[in-house]
């Protein structure tokens, strides 16, 4: 469990990288791009592929790290801008459901959004008390991405929704 979890951690760690240069007349230096430390197709990868069985083990601690890694790559996006609470993540992931509107699927902003999501509505529908504690958490993260990823659980699944209103 341990050692699976320090894996991941480093190997889905969003990291600041170079663009390359672009064949411009006259090249500007463009801001770094939000990459991992693998390319995004093996990235995507390791989420999609191996990540399922880390979440198996341990569903809640599995799923913070991910939301982590979400965090850090929104706030290495943003730079130095003052609301942290607003992210562009409606631009690059216009739905979090599957709607086939998600464009450069395997972009690691939104393979980590794929993986939470599905690997949240799972712990959703499995365990109550940690669904709660999961949404409690997403709340306390702040950014638009976290909101937008709570209302999607909480569209999915009405008891939780109900549950959350009445609270």
């Amino acid at each position: 469990g341990g050692a699976a979890f320090e894996l991941a951690d480093t190997l889905l760690q969003p990291v600041l990288r170079d663009r390359t240069p672009t064949s411009a007349p006259f090249p500007v230096g463009a801001p770094p791009e939000v990459k991992g430390h693998l390319d995004d197709w093996y990235f995507s990868q390791i989420l999609r592929d191996f990540y399922p069985q880390v979440i198996e083990v341990e569903p809640e601690r599995a799923l913070k790290l991910l939301c982590y890694k979400l965090k850090r790559l929104v706030r290495l996006q943003q730079g130095a801008r003052v609301q942290e609470e607003i992210d562009s993540s409606f631009i690059w992931r216009p739905a979090i459901e599957d709607t086939g509107q998600t464009v450069r699927v395997e972009e690691i902003g939104n393979s980590l959004i794929t993986s939470i999501r599905d690997a949240g509505e799972r712990c959703l529908r499995e365990d109550g008390q940690a669904a709660t504690r999961f949404l409690d958490f997403l709340v306390d993260l702040k950014y638009t991405i976290f909101g937008r990823l709570e209302l999607h659980f909480l569209r999915a699944e009405s008891e939780l929704f109900d549950q959350r209103v009445s609270q």
